[in-house]
């Protein structure tokens, strides 16, 4: 797990909104602009998510298989064990439309780019896109901009002044609200030549 953290999680992305810091010694807190997906946000949701951590240890594992030229017995086991958790949880409703049940797909995915495995690969893209259909991003985006007004304005009713709490708007659990709040969407749209909305953003256009 480690190894995922320090050496395979940061090789996994071509670009991370937040490069990481390698030299963060696990258990030590981690600023929000090292937060990357795969190395922090996804480890962490690992940790409650059993398919995606066993495909994490898949990985990891055979990753260090290979630097140590050594049997990839140990990877093979815990690939099996993602296999079978991540089945489990695809025919459960609720499970299967869970963001770690799609990250564990796709890391099953590129453990068979790593082997070389193209025809299994090609499976588990197919099956990440099945998955990519049936979460209902444009909800959850909009459930999350709903839950910021909601915040925002219960800050302004409370009468409590940031400057003088030496605040700067942003919630610890939520980085980028402040940033969200100075969005002019009017503006993008006479840039764009079409209206947004940004509730709407997250749909996936059938055609």
């Amino acid at each position: 797990f480690a190894h995922f953290i320090h050496s395979t999680g940061p090789s996994l992305s071509i670009f991370e909104r937040h490069p990481t810091d390698s030299s963060i010694v696990l258990g030590a807190a981690v600023p929000s602009a090292q937060q990357g997906l795969w190395v922090y946000t996804l480890a962490l949701k690992a940790l409650e998510h059993p398919a995606l951590l066993q495909a994490i240890l898949a990985v990891s594992s055979l990753h260090i298989a290979y630097l140590q030229q050594a049997p990839t017995t140990v990877s093979l086991k815990h690939y099996h064990y993602a296999l079978k958790r991540v089945s489990s949880a695809v025919g459960l409703p609720l499970r299967r439309k869970q963001v770690g049940t799609l990250a564990a797909t796709l890391l099953l995915g590129y453990y068979e780019v790593i082997s070389a495995d193209h025809s299994k690969w090609n499976n588990h893209l197919g099956g990440s896109t099945h998955l990519i259909r049936e979460i209902d991003f444009a909800k959850t985006t909009r459930d999350l901009r709903a839950y910021r007004r909601r915040s925002h304005e219960q800050r302004r009713q409370s009468g409590w002044s940031n400057s003088w709490w030496g605040l700067s708007g942003v919630s610890e659990d939520d980085p980028f609200s402040e940033k969200e709040e100075s969005i002019d969407e009017d503006l993008i749209g006479a840039i764009m030549g079409q209206a947004v909305n940004y509730d709407d953003f997250g749909g996936i256009n059938e055609e």
